[in-house]
């Protein structure tokens, strides 16, 4: 009889166990976010936004500084602002390089700027800018190194000139690679027409648009359509690798 019981016993246990197994767990650690740490330092800061509040909305982050600002960053621009304020933005916000031409307002503990998306940042987080050194300055003392900042993106931002295109070196009228820089706001479509058949581009990540089989031997009519709606359309772009070719051709005034 007692061994009865006692097996009686060990299989109600055994048959609560499984039960408690079968319950989700209350509370336990949050799931783990992907991507590895940060080369750069982390402050204590509000959790950062999605990429795609990011590029619609206010964001509580950080901003460290990488240097003087120049060209060579990883949208290919030919140009700097007057002000020499960029920022090189981490994977999320760069978004494979969807974010490329557009302006950030960033305010820091001494002000408010607004600064040029012209590079990516590969080790900064969602809500981590790295700025140019006058970018940084502007907003905080450069000895700080790191800062807490807030910023959104900026519609129809002032800007100096018009339409820059750059037709990408080893270019002909098989294989086209073309830069738009000075849009002002970022860009949702680049079309080219040698002749009147309109031929979509497909972005890159390092700011050029390509036309694998090429688009003629031009000159080309591009037209170029912004994430705000406005639509331009220049005409005369040359095929002409390497050069960079400014106009007076504006998507807003």
């Amino acid at each position: 009889m007692l061994e009865q019981l006692a097996g009686a016993g060990r299989g109600l246990m055994a048959l609560v166990a499984a039960l408690a197994a079968a319950l989700p767990a209350s509370g336990g650690a949050a799931p783990a976010t992907s991507g590895g740490a940060a080369a750069k330092p982390v402050v204590s800061a509000p959790r950062a936004t999605s990429a795609a509040t990011a590029l619609g909305g206010v964001v509580h982050g950080q901003a460290t500084h990488y240097g003087p600002a120049g060209h060579g960053g990883n949208c290919s621009f030919p140009t700097i602002p007057p002000s020499r304020y960029t920022v090189a933005a981490g994977p999320s916000l760069y978004a494979a390089g969807a974010a490329c031409g557009g302006y950030l307002q960033i305010t820091g503990p001494r002000g408010t700027i607004v600064a040029k998306i012209d590079n990516q940042c590969p080790e900064c987080g969602p809500g981590h800018l790295d700025l140019s050194d006058e970018a940084f300055a502007a907003i905080s003392p450069l000895a700080a190194g790191l800062v807490k900042v807030t910023y959104r993106p900026v519609t129809n931002p002032r800007v100096s000139g018009g339409l820059t295109f750059v037709v990408k070196s080893g270019s002909s009228r098989y294989w086209l690679g073309l830069l738009v820089d000075n849009a002002g706001n970022r860009l949702r479509s680049v079309e080219v027409a040698s002749g009147s058949t309109w031929r979509a581009l497909t972005r890159t990540d390092y700011g050029y648009w390509l036309a694998q089989s090429g688009a003629g031997s031009g000159p080309f009519t591009v037209r170029v359509t912004d994430v705000a709606g406005h639509r331009a359309v220049t005409r005369g772009v040359r095929l002409a690798p390497g050069a960079t070719q400014t106009t007076a051709t504006r998507l807003y005034r």
